[in-house]
């Protein structure tokens, strides 16, 4: 083929690129191209375009989406009144309100998400180096550092790039300074949230609760985090 066009799951590696002689453009359908070998496509005269922006609103829609179902154990009720059983006192929801929200990664999808809860009175955080030179653009979030963000934020929402190295963003240090009232949502990459570790902190009760989108292994056919009540999964 001349072209390929790819989502997130797929690996553009370089055997990959190597073995495709006729291959003269790699199409990413997303903003990210971590899963590209793009020196390699480069070096064999390649494009590599991605589609930064085209999914932005769908994918800020989900993570709020994700947020509201967490905050108010909506899938939960929905099992057990299924189920004809009345939760009503076990199953507690938790307002946005005067909230803060901590956003890390302020592309197209970070933006998008901090002006969908613009209405919910909520104090809105962002940890992104980009933002410094734009941030007169934006009045309604706070640039602050990384740590500052998780240990003030009720809910943190990622939506940045994963490390160059693979390392996961969260681990079991960082629950020390996360509130035990928060909540970890996760639509960016899988590896920037680390899962055992994730899933050992909401059974030690270091956070209230996650949801996840993204998943180290994609598809996700088992996970550590699959028999855990307090995640969403999708």
């Amino acid at each position: 083929y001349d072209g390929m066009v790819v989502r997130s799951a797929t690996k553009v590696t370089k055997n990959i690129i190597s073995a495709a002689k006729k291959l003269k453009v790699i199409g990413r359908a997303g903003a990210g191209v971590d899963n590209i070998d793009v020196p390699t496509a480069k070096k064999n005269n390649m494009i590599v375009m991605n589609t930064p922006g085209g999914n932005s609103n769908a994918t800020a829609e989900h993570a709020f989406a994700l947020i509201m179902s967490v905050l108010r154990k909506i899938p939960f009720a929905n099992q057990t009144t299924h189920k004809a059983q009345w939760e009503k006192k076990n199953i507690k929801g938790t307002e946005l309100s005067k909230k803060t929200l901590g956003i890390v990664g302020f592309g197209n999808v970070g933006v998008r998400l901090s002006y969908l809860v613009k209405g919910f009175n909520m104090e809105i955080l962002v940890s992104s180096k980009s933002l410094e030179s734009r941030k007169k653009d934006y009045p309604h979030v706070k640039n602050v550092s990384f740590d500052e963000l998780i240990s003030k934020s009720d809910i943190i929402s990622f939506h940045c790039k994963a490390a160059a190295d693979g390392k996961p963003m969260i681990t079991k240090e960082h629950y020390k300074k996360i509130k035990p009232t928060a909540y970890i949502i996760n639509a960016a990459r899988g590896n920037i949230v680390d899962e055992k570790d994730l899933n050992e902190a909401l059974n030690e009760n270091l956070i209230a609760g996650a949801a996840v989108d993204v998943f180290s292994k994609e598809p996700a056919k088992e996970n550590i985090l699959f028999n855990n009540p307090k995640v969403i999964l999708t």
